[in-house]
This record gives structure tokens, C-alpha cells and sequence, in this order.
């Protein structure tokens, strides 16, 4: 005998299957599979719930003995019966039931909102008991009728399958984590020899790569090829992060086709978007360094007094606040005016050259707010928001003298960009080679690559405005301190960012020498013509 709330609703799902009988079985089904799915690492004993829970299809337990699952003959396969959650579930059943209209939906809900609270994460309980809410009470205050409560529940059922699917592939990726660290530098190399004899990839460039690199850099003493061979492969990386070659096409090398001179080299074939990603910042952590340059030209210009550390942490920061989302897009090797529009059709130069003047007019304003504040000796404003509202607004030489600025010096090939990017440069190879060369001299390489990821200690607001690029390598902690660039570089106070991108490139590195060390130490590898 059905209840008085339930009845109304079994005859709302009798009518649906008259309508849809052909799709009530295929998806019973499915959420059968995705539950074995998501269960089947936990199956043995576990999920099985009380024996007071309510049944799975038709109505609860008129008895603490009565059994909480179907024993109705079940067209799975006898490997299915030997599996409590697969005899638990029986699509056929359910779908005469509800033929019938004696489908008991509550007990099917309560049900399974015990078998997902039983292997899902705590912070995925919430979800699952609104689920069970949805599909076993009445309650209209959500705004869902009475009728399509049932529907609504099964639909949040598989919304939160598939986030459970998602937390164990997570897991399983860091349980595997260890093993896929030590086992991936065989399987990129085996990977890059196949495309080898195939003739997909060649050597050309990679050999002309590292031959330059290892001609331009001194032997250690005492002498050792592998130290050689990395300290050649910092610079060597450095130089694609701070001159990179322009993209062309990936396709199958053609036999005595001539090779491309700016290309990047074959070995970093499964590297490219990580490069591009560094490549992005250092060309952006360049024009920051650029603006805090004009910014201390257009301050200290004249005056007794210099600078203090907070007047250039706060243009540093509101530079990225106010700044387009890539500082050093001119800096690019595809220009501005090469890029696509975005899903607004704005252009995409238009876009940046007006970020570029917010820039510059706040630099031009915090300029006037720090020559006032020397001449007339006072500290550090209380608030900040208050010291901006009552800032002075800069004048019409100044105006004009940024923006000669920017179009004379804030471009590709300027001298003035040469010169701060050679010492940017250094800066970042200094930190590259440190870790670098540090990792390789210690015997616990591989036990630093098997520890858990964890940030930098260096974290910047460069960093932080990019989400999902965390190292996959730990390089072990250095004890010094972050290094003193010499006087006159001004890069002290983007020390942060370039020991942040340092240790990333350090990292890249670290594996790649890993992969492809013993090709480059191999005698007759190296050119020595170059």
C-alpha cells in the first residue's frame, strides 16, 4: 500500500515510462557502471549498508532479517553476482517496478546517499545529503516541484559521481606520483628515439643548441664533463626562456630540407607549453623592471634623497593591479597587432596600449607623491588610499615625457631593452645554476623528486596572478639567502620574482639533464666547429 505522498509521484513515473521506456534501462545501467566505477576499489564489505537501511527498490524492510538487497534473478553475469554492489542493483527490476508503478524512489536515494558517503571525501557530504534531501521529502522551498524532486536527485547523483571520479583520479595521481617521477625520464626517452627513427624528429637543432652553449661556458675546475654539460645546459635554457625562437609548424622533418636556425630544439619536444609559460614571464618580469627604472629616474631625478622599499613595493604591486594581464606582450616575438581578437573582438594592441597608459599614469602620479614627500621630509602615509585620493596630479611635462618614454624605449630591440634584459638575464642564470648545480652534486636527487610538491618559499605577485603551475620537480632548499645583485642593476627589488623564475627553469633543467644528460656527454655529440 502506497503512502498518500508517494503514490501521486509513482504515477508521474508510471506516465514517464510509458514515454521514455527506452531510456529508463540504458540509464539505469550507466549509473550501475559509474557506481561499480567509483565503489570498486572499496567493495569488499564496506559499501554494504546495515541491514536496517532501507532496499534499494521496493518497499523498506518490514523486518530487521529482511534482506537490504534484491535477490531476484538479475541478468548480470555470474562474476556480477559475486559482487554485493552489482546484486544490489538491478536495473531490470527497478525498471518493472516502476512499470508497475510499486517503485519505491525514497529508499533507492537513501541508499545510495549511504554508499557515496561511505567512499567519498568528507567535503563531499554536503553534496550527497542534499541529494538524498531532494529525492526523499517534499519540502517546495527550494523551488522544485513535487513531481520533479525525483528527477532533480538523480541528476545531482550523477554530478557528484562524476566529482567522486575526479577526487580518485587525483588520488591515484599522487599515490603514482613517486613511480611516474622515477619511470618518466625512460619514457620520454624512449618516446623521443622512436620519433627519432621514424624520422619525425632529427638532432640538428638540439646539437647546435648544446654545442654553442658548452663552447660559451668555461671548464670547471677540476675538470668534469658532466658538470660541463650542465652548467652549459642552465645558460643554454636561459637563452630560449630570454630569446625565444618564433613558433612555426610541427610537422615530420623532411630529409635534407634545410633546418630552421630559430627553432626549438628537438629534445624539448614535450616542453613547449612550459617554455612558453616561462618565456611569458620573463618578459613581463622585464617590463616591470623597465617601469621601476622610469619610476626611479622620474623620483630621484634632481633630488638629495632617494627612494625608500615601500614607495617601490607599492608601484611594483599596483603596477600589477592596474597594468594589462602581460606587461611584456611588446617584448613578444609574435607582436601585439599578430594576435588574434578575443571573444569580445577587441583589438588586442588597442587593449594593451591602454593598459600600458593607466600604467603610466599612475607610475607619473606615485613620481609626484614621492618628490613631495622628500622635499618636504615627511614618512610614510598612514593609508595608502588616502595618500592617493590627495595625490597631486602630474603635469604636462611629465605626461609628455613618459610617453616619448615609452614609445622610444618600451619596444622590442630598443638599446635600453637590450642592456636590462642582458642583466635580467644574468640575474636569472645566477639562481638557475645555483639550483641547478646544487641538485646535481647531491645524492638525494630522487629523494627530493618523491616528496610532495610544495610552493616556493619565494612567492612573488608575478607568481600568484598565474594559477596551475606548480613545479613537478622539489630542488632541495638552498640555506644562503636570496643573492645581492650588484649596485646599479636596481634588480633588488625583483629578487623575488627572478629566484621564483629561476627555480623553475632550474627545475626543467634538472629533469631534462636527467633524460638526455648522457646524449650530450657522448664523445662526437658536441660540434665542436660551432
Amino acid at each position: 500500500m502506497f503512502k498518500p505522498s508517494v503514490a501521486p509521484i509513482a504515477a508521474c513515473w508510471h506516465a514517464m515510462v510509458l514515454e521514455t521506456k527506452s531510456r529508463i534501462l540504458p540509464l539505469l545501467q550507466t549509473l550501475k557502471e559509474v557506481l561499480h566505477l567509483v565503489i570498486h576499489p572499496a567493495v569488499g564489505g564496506s559499501a554494504t549498508p546495515s541491514s536496517g537501511a532501507s532496499s534499494v527498490s521496493g518497499s523498506p524492510p518490514t523486518s530487521p532479517t529482511q534482506s537490504s538487497y534484491h535477490t531476484a534473478p538479475s541478468s548480470s553475469s555470474a562474476s556480477s553476482a559475486s559482487d554485493p554492489l552489482l546484486a544490489a542493483f538491478d536495473p531490470l527490476l527497478i525498471q518493472q517496478e516502476i512499470e508497475h508503478g510499486v517503485f519505491d524512489y525514497r529508499s533507492v536515494f537513501r541508499w545510495l546517499g549511504e554508499i557515496m558517503k561511505t567512499h567519498c571525501a568528507p567535503m563531499r557530504d554536503a553534496m550527497v545529503e542534499s541529494m538524498v534531501r531532494m529525492g526523499t521529502t517534499e519540502d517546495a522551498e527550494d523551488g522544485v516541484p513535487r513531481e520533479r524532486r525525483p528527477v532533480k536527485a538523480l541528476r545531482m547523483c550523477f554530478e557528484i559521481l562524476e566529482v567522486m571520479k575526479l577526487d580518485i583520479a587525483n588520488h591515484q595521481l599522487q599515490a603514482l606520483r613517486p613511480y611516474l617521477l622515477e619511470t618518466c625520464p625512460d619514457f620520454e626517452l624512449k618516446t623521443f628515439q622512436e620519433r627519432f627513427e621514424k624520422g619525425i624528429s632529427g638532432l640538428d637543432i638540439t646539437r647546435r643548441w648544446i654545442s654553442r652553449a658548452i663552447a660559451a661556458t668555461p671548464q670547471p675546475a677540476p675538470p668534469s664533463r658532466s658538470k660541463h654539460v650542465m652548467t652549459a645546459l642552465c645558460s643554454a635554457m636561459v637563452n630560449v626562456v630570454f630569446d625565444p625562437p618564433a613558433p612555426g609548424p610541427d610537422g615530420p622533418a623532411v630529409p635534407g630540407a634545410p633546418v630552421p636556425e630559430k627553432a626549438y630544439p628537438e629534445t624539448l619536444y614535450l616542453d613547449h607549453a612550459r617554455l612558453n609559460n616561462y618565456v611569458n614571464d620573463a618578459a613581463d618580469l622585464l617590463g616591470l623592471y623597465m617601469l621601476i627604472m622610469l619610476f626611479r629616474q622620474l623620483t630621484t631625478s634632481g633630488a638629495t634623497a632617494g627612494l625608500e622599499d615601500w614607495e617601490i613595493d607599492r608601484i611594483k604591486r599596483e603596477v600589477w593591479e592596474v597594468g594589462p594581464s602581460r606587461l611584456g606582450m611588446c617584448f613578444d616575438v609574435l607582436a601585439p597587432a599578430a594576435l588574434p581578437a578575443d571573444s569580445a573582438h577587441r583589438d588586442p594592441k588597442a587593449k594593451w596600449e591602454k593598459g600600458m597608459m593607466d600604467v603610466m599614469l599612475q607610475i607619473a602620479r606615485r613620481a609626484e607623491d614621492a618628490r613631495e614627500r622628500i622635499r618636504s621630509g615627511k614618512g610614510r602615509p598612514a593609508d595608502d588610499a588616502t595618500s592617493s585620493s590627495s595625490s597631486r596630479m602630474p603635469s604636462q611635462e611629465i605626461l609628455t615625457l613618459i610617453e616619448n618614454w615609452q614609445k622610444a624605449h618600451y619596444k622590442k630591440g630598443s638599446p635600453l631593452q637590450k642592456i636590462m634584459k642582458e642583466r635580467l638575464r644574468a640575474a636569472v642564470l645566477d639562481v638557475v645554476k645555483e639550483n641547478a648545480l646544487a641538485a646535481s652534486a647531491s645524492t638525494a636527487v630522487m629523494d627530493g623528486l618523491t616528496k610532495p610538491n610544495v610552493p616556493s618559499r619565494h612567492h612573488s605577485s608575478m607568481s600568484m596572478r598565474r594559477i596551475g603551475r606548480q613545479p613537478s620537480i622539489v630542488i632541495p632548499s638552498s640555506n644562503s639567502p636570496t643573492q645581492k645583485q650588484p649596485a646599479g642593476t636596481g634588480l633588488d627589488p625583483l629578487m623575488p620574482e627572478i629566484q621564483h623564475l629561476g627555480e623553475r627553469i632550474a627545475r626543467l633543467v634538472i629533469f631534462h639533464s636527467k633524460v638526455y644528460g648522457k646524449l650530450y656527454e657522448v664523445d662526437g655529440f658536441i660540434d665542436t666547429k660551432l
